[in-house]
């Protein structure tokens, strides 16, 4: 890093504004850095690790789940997630394709919200409407120290 500063000569043949430079004791050189990010992402990319950006759940319309949707045209991963941000506004739901299911709540997010059997309907139509596969009710609860069922 340079810092500029200014001084001026006493001496009378020379009355020019003079900037001195001076520099920091033992600079890091410019490559350092460099190499450092060419290690980290090299190590990065090698361990298989990606910058993927997230995908919002939605349901494909060639499937026929329309007549899940709400009054407001909202499809039922849309309402879910409204649902699971009631207890954790940061809730989001990914988008999975025709090999996967969602789970159920981890211990973590073991809520009132997410451990109720509306969300599990609710994310069970979600996976069905993306051509996913849904878990049973007792699979979805497994982490929920208290479930709230259909009455």
């Amino acid at each position: 890093m340079l810092i500029g500063s200014t001084s001026r000569s006493q001496s009378n043949s020379d009355r020019h504004r003079r900037v001195r430079v001076t520099t920091m004791a033992n600079p890091m050189p410019l490559s350092v850095p460099f190499m450092f990010f060419g290690i980290c992402f090299g190590l990065w990319t090698a361990l298989g690790v990606s910058a993927q950006q997230f995908v919002p759940a939605s349901c494909n319309a060639s499937l026929g789940f329309q007549w899940a949707d709400n009054s407001l045209g909202q499809d039922p991963c849309q309402i879910a997630t409204f649902l699971g941000q009631v207890c954790d506004s940061n809730y989001r739901i990914p988008a999975i394709n025709s090999s996967e299911s969602y789970f159920g709540p981890t211990p973590a997010q073991n809520n009132s919200c997410l451990c109720s059997s509306v969300e599990y309907i609710l994310l069970s139509a979600c996976g069905a409407c993306q051509g996913g596969t849904y878990r049973t009710w007792t699979g979805y609860n497994q982490n929920c120290s208290t479930v709230y069922p259909m009455m």
